[in-house]
């Protein structure tokens, strides 16, 4: 999720940055300057950082959905996990925290952004199992 928004403001950030350039007078995009030739080139290096950034997020989803399947047998419930919970989380981190009390996971003294992933970890696992009923379908 994370990664999701981080590449959603870069895009934005390019997007803003491209329109700023195209508003350029004229008289200067006739022939492009040194420093406009250097900016296409930073905005060719930041689509291909994109590029790698989205396949390396949907290889960590693969990598989780794969490992939850192959724990729970359960595509839909798995599905539902892998879109909730944080995008930097591993499978096994996931088991490790839903599988510990807030004490074992020395909750308190956890920084608060840390909290605020173990709570969203434990609120996406709460919907995924009432998402889905005994017999696997949603209710």
């Amino acid at each position: 999720m994370i990664l999701k928004q981080l590449i959603y403001i870069l895009s934005l950030l390019f997007t803003f940055n491209s329109f700023c350039l195209s508003q350029e007078p004229s008289s200067t995009k006739k022939t492009p300057s040194h420093e406009r030739l250097e900016q296409l080139q930073q905005d060719d290096d930041f689509l291909k950082l994109m590029d790698k950034m989205k396949v390396v997020e949907e290889r960590m989803s693969q990598n989780k959905r794969y490992n939850c399947i192959k724990a729970f047998g359960h595509a839909g419930f798995c599905n539902c996990l892998i879109d909730e919970l944080p995008v930097g989380l591993s499978f096994k981190d996931y088991i490790i925290i839903v599988t510990s009390t807030k004490e074992e996971l020395g909750y308190d003294k956890l920084s608060k952004d840390d909290k605020k992933m173990v709570d969203k970890v434990i609120t996406a696992r709460d919907l995924c199992v009432h998402k889905f009923n005994r017999e696997g379908k949603p209710e």
